[in-house]
């Protein structure tokens, strides 16, 4: 496995391959150009221990959940797997809740990749209660 660094460039190399697919905690955090999911998304200080992350909202979370190559990924392999089962197992699967009337109606209408996109960019499961 080759290490890829950042520091040679503004801009963030996508790994190839199997690593493609590691998870963020392998991320290396240049403190100069951090990684802009991150970022977007409250990432702590890389150089301090912190015991509480701060919480906002802000307009550069949901374009990034609508834009970036990762979530969109994520929306494609939901959508087929909706396909597959339904839009309730697609809903339940998600929302760890079945859905109501209303909102099988709404998702009715769409197609697999539409409800995928919807499910994975609503507030209800992005945010943790």
């Amino acid at each position: 496995m080759e290490l890829t660094y950042a520091w040679d460039t503004d801009r963030w190399k996508e790994s190839a391959g199997p690593d493609k697919y590691r998870r963020g905690l392998y991320t290396f955090f240049q403190r100069t150009a951090p990684y802009p999911q991150m970022i977007n998304f409250d990432a702590p200080e890389s150089n301090v221990a912190v015991s509480r992350r701060s919480r906002s909202n802000t307009p550069l979370q949901a374009l990034n959940l609508l834009n970036d190559p990762v979530f969109h990924e994520a929306a494609e392999a939901l959508a087929a797997r909706i396909a597959r089962d339904g839009v309730v197992n697609g809903f339940t699967l998600t929302m760890a809740r079945p859905p109501d009337a209303r909102e099988l109606e709404i998702l009715k209408g769409l197609s697999p990749l539409g409800v995928a996109r919807a499910l994975l960019n609503s507030d209800e499961f992005i945010t943790r209660e």
